[in-house]
């Protein structure tokens, strides 16, 4: 959800029922809490070509392999769902599951419950983790640009950055390696699409279709 897409990805059962577990929190998230925006908007995987559409089963069957659903749109079907298209994209995969929200106030939504139900919860931005003190096999602290900070337990959510803190931690390097992409963001709730939309020749590249 870094760049506000919250997506399933079927490629395997684990993946699916991860990804689908997360869309799940976040929509009770939003009924709890709300105030970041949280659509359910649905995916469109669009092809661009005829080589495109040859991918369009073989997410399908991902998804009902996952016990999930999904439907393939010919031209005529997707202008009725989407008028704001081009006219000669030749055809999409619609998976309803998916949802977008604004990530920073997610963020800050989570935030605020942290500190809601744990009063030790304190944000440090803009501060750089430098190095871990360990004992026994065991992480005791987190060095940081600004002080020492005594802990025997490190969550490693750091992204593409991960492998660098795994290192720093005295791990092996993660297999985690940033992917080069296009995003496209328009003002919010003005443009004539409705639903997310992807490249479904991405998934060559992302996930391995």
């Amino acid at each position: 959800s870094c760049m506000g897409h919250l997506m399933v990805t079927p490629e395997n059962a684990r993946e699916h029922a991860f990804t689908a577990t997360s869309l799940l929190l976040w929509r009770e998230l939003e009924q709890q809490q709300g105030g970041f925006g949280y659509n359910p908007t649905g995916a469109l995987y669009l092809a661009d070509s005829e080589e495109d559409l040859e991918l369009m089963p073989v997410l399908q069957g991902q998804f009902e392999a996952n016990g999930d659903r999904c439907e393939v749109l010919d031209p005529a079907r997707l202008r009725e769902l989407e008028t704001g298209l081009a006219h000669d994209v030749p055809g999409a995969l619609l998976y309803p599951g998916d949802g977008v929200l604004a990530p920073m106030l997610a963020c800050g939504a989570l935030l605020r419950l942290a500190q809601r139900d744990n009063g030790n919860v304190t944000v440090r931005p803009e501060c750089a983790v430098t190095g871990f003190d360990q004992a026994g096999g065991r992480v005791t602290g987190g060095r940081t640009a600004r002080g020492a900070i005594a802990t025997g337990t490190v969550v490693n959510s750091a992204g593409v950055w991960a492998p660098d803190l795994a290192e720093l931690c005295g791990q092996p390097r993660l297999p985690i390696w940033p992917r080069a992409g296009n995003l496209a963001v328009t003002a919010h709730r003005t443009s004539p699409i409705r639903t997310q939309l992807l490249e479904i020749s991405y998934l060559r590249f992302a996930h391995g279709a």
